[in-house]
């Protein structure tokens, strides 16, 4: 009978490691899906650049089709993504560019004389976590992408 009962601690300690571990995973797998997405709405939303100011010298950014692209590039992944459920999804794109500066950094951050956009996604999900002591219902990643002027 004591084999049988260490036996059933065991079988039942493996089975909540492993449950921990598929669910860590699901976890992991959701944080760099979300990095690649905020990477990638960074960089697509730094592309688009007024050229009427670009051939005078300036780097100013198209506010507007940086954030559509941003937004249906989000969209578009979430709806492709079945392994993340969510409830709400936001992404906010900050910009700084030779028209305005509409964020900054502390100067250990922000060191060079750069045009950047700054993208942040913030997800709502259901628990991602099985366990009653592991509680994670959104995530937040976040991007900047520079460009370097001289």
């Amino acid at each position: 009978m004591k084999v049988f009962m260490v036996f059933a601690a065991l079988l039942l300690a493996g089975a909540g490691f492993m449950g921990y571990q598929g669910d860590l995973n699901r976890y992991v797998h959701a944080q760099m899906v979300l990095k690649e997405a905020c990477e990638e709405c960074a960089s697509a939303a730094a592309l688009f650049i007024n050229e009427e100011a670009y051939a005078e010298g300036l780097i100013v950014f198209d506010r507007e089709k940086g954030r559509s692209y941003a937004e249906e590039y989000l969209d578009m992944l979430l709806s492709k993504r079945r392994s993340i459920e969510t409830k709400d999804a936001v992404i906010r794109l900050k910009f700084k560019d030779d028209a305005s500066n509409d964020f900054s950094f502390t100067e250990a951050e922000y060191a060079y004389d750069t045009a950047a956009v700054s993208c942040e996604i913030e997800l709502e999900t259901g628990d991602l976590f099985g366990s009653p002591f592991i509680s994670v219902t959104s995530l937040r990643r976040r991007a900047c992408y520079e460009l370097r002027t001289l």
